[in-house]
């Protein structure tokens, strides 16, 4: 039985890959961001709008990142880990 309209799903993209590779690594917080970003993109956000979003988002994944790498160096200095 074939169900009429109903398209077969378009492949997946590298670039679509390394987004999804990169979202997973945001804490749950940037995660909603993001999506937020990138829904509002999507459903024709202006490029006011999009630009200041996205100069807020950056400037949340730099300090994610920030923390991220603060939180290795630490583990690594407990550890004794110096191969970072």
């Amino acid at each position: 039985m074939k169900i009429s309209g109903v398209s077969a799903p378009m492949p997946v993209t590298g670039q679509e890959r390394d987004l999804l590779a990169a979202f997973r690594k945001l804490d749950p917080v940037l995660q909603a961001r993001a999506a937020g970003f990138v829904f509002g993109l999507a459903a024709g956000g202006g490029t006011e709008e999009g630009a200041a979003l996205g100069a807020e988002l950056s400037s949340d994944l730099a300090a994610a990142e920030a923390r991220r790498r603060t939180a290795e160096n630490q583990r690594q200095q407990q550890t004794g880990d110096t191969s970072a």
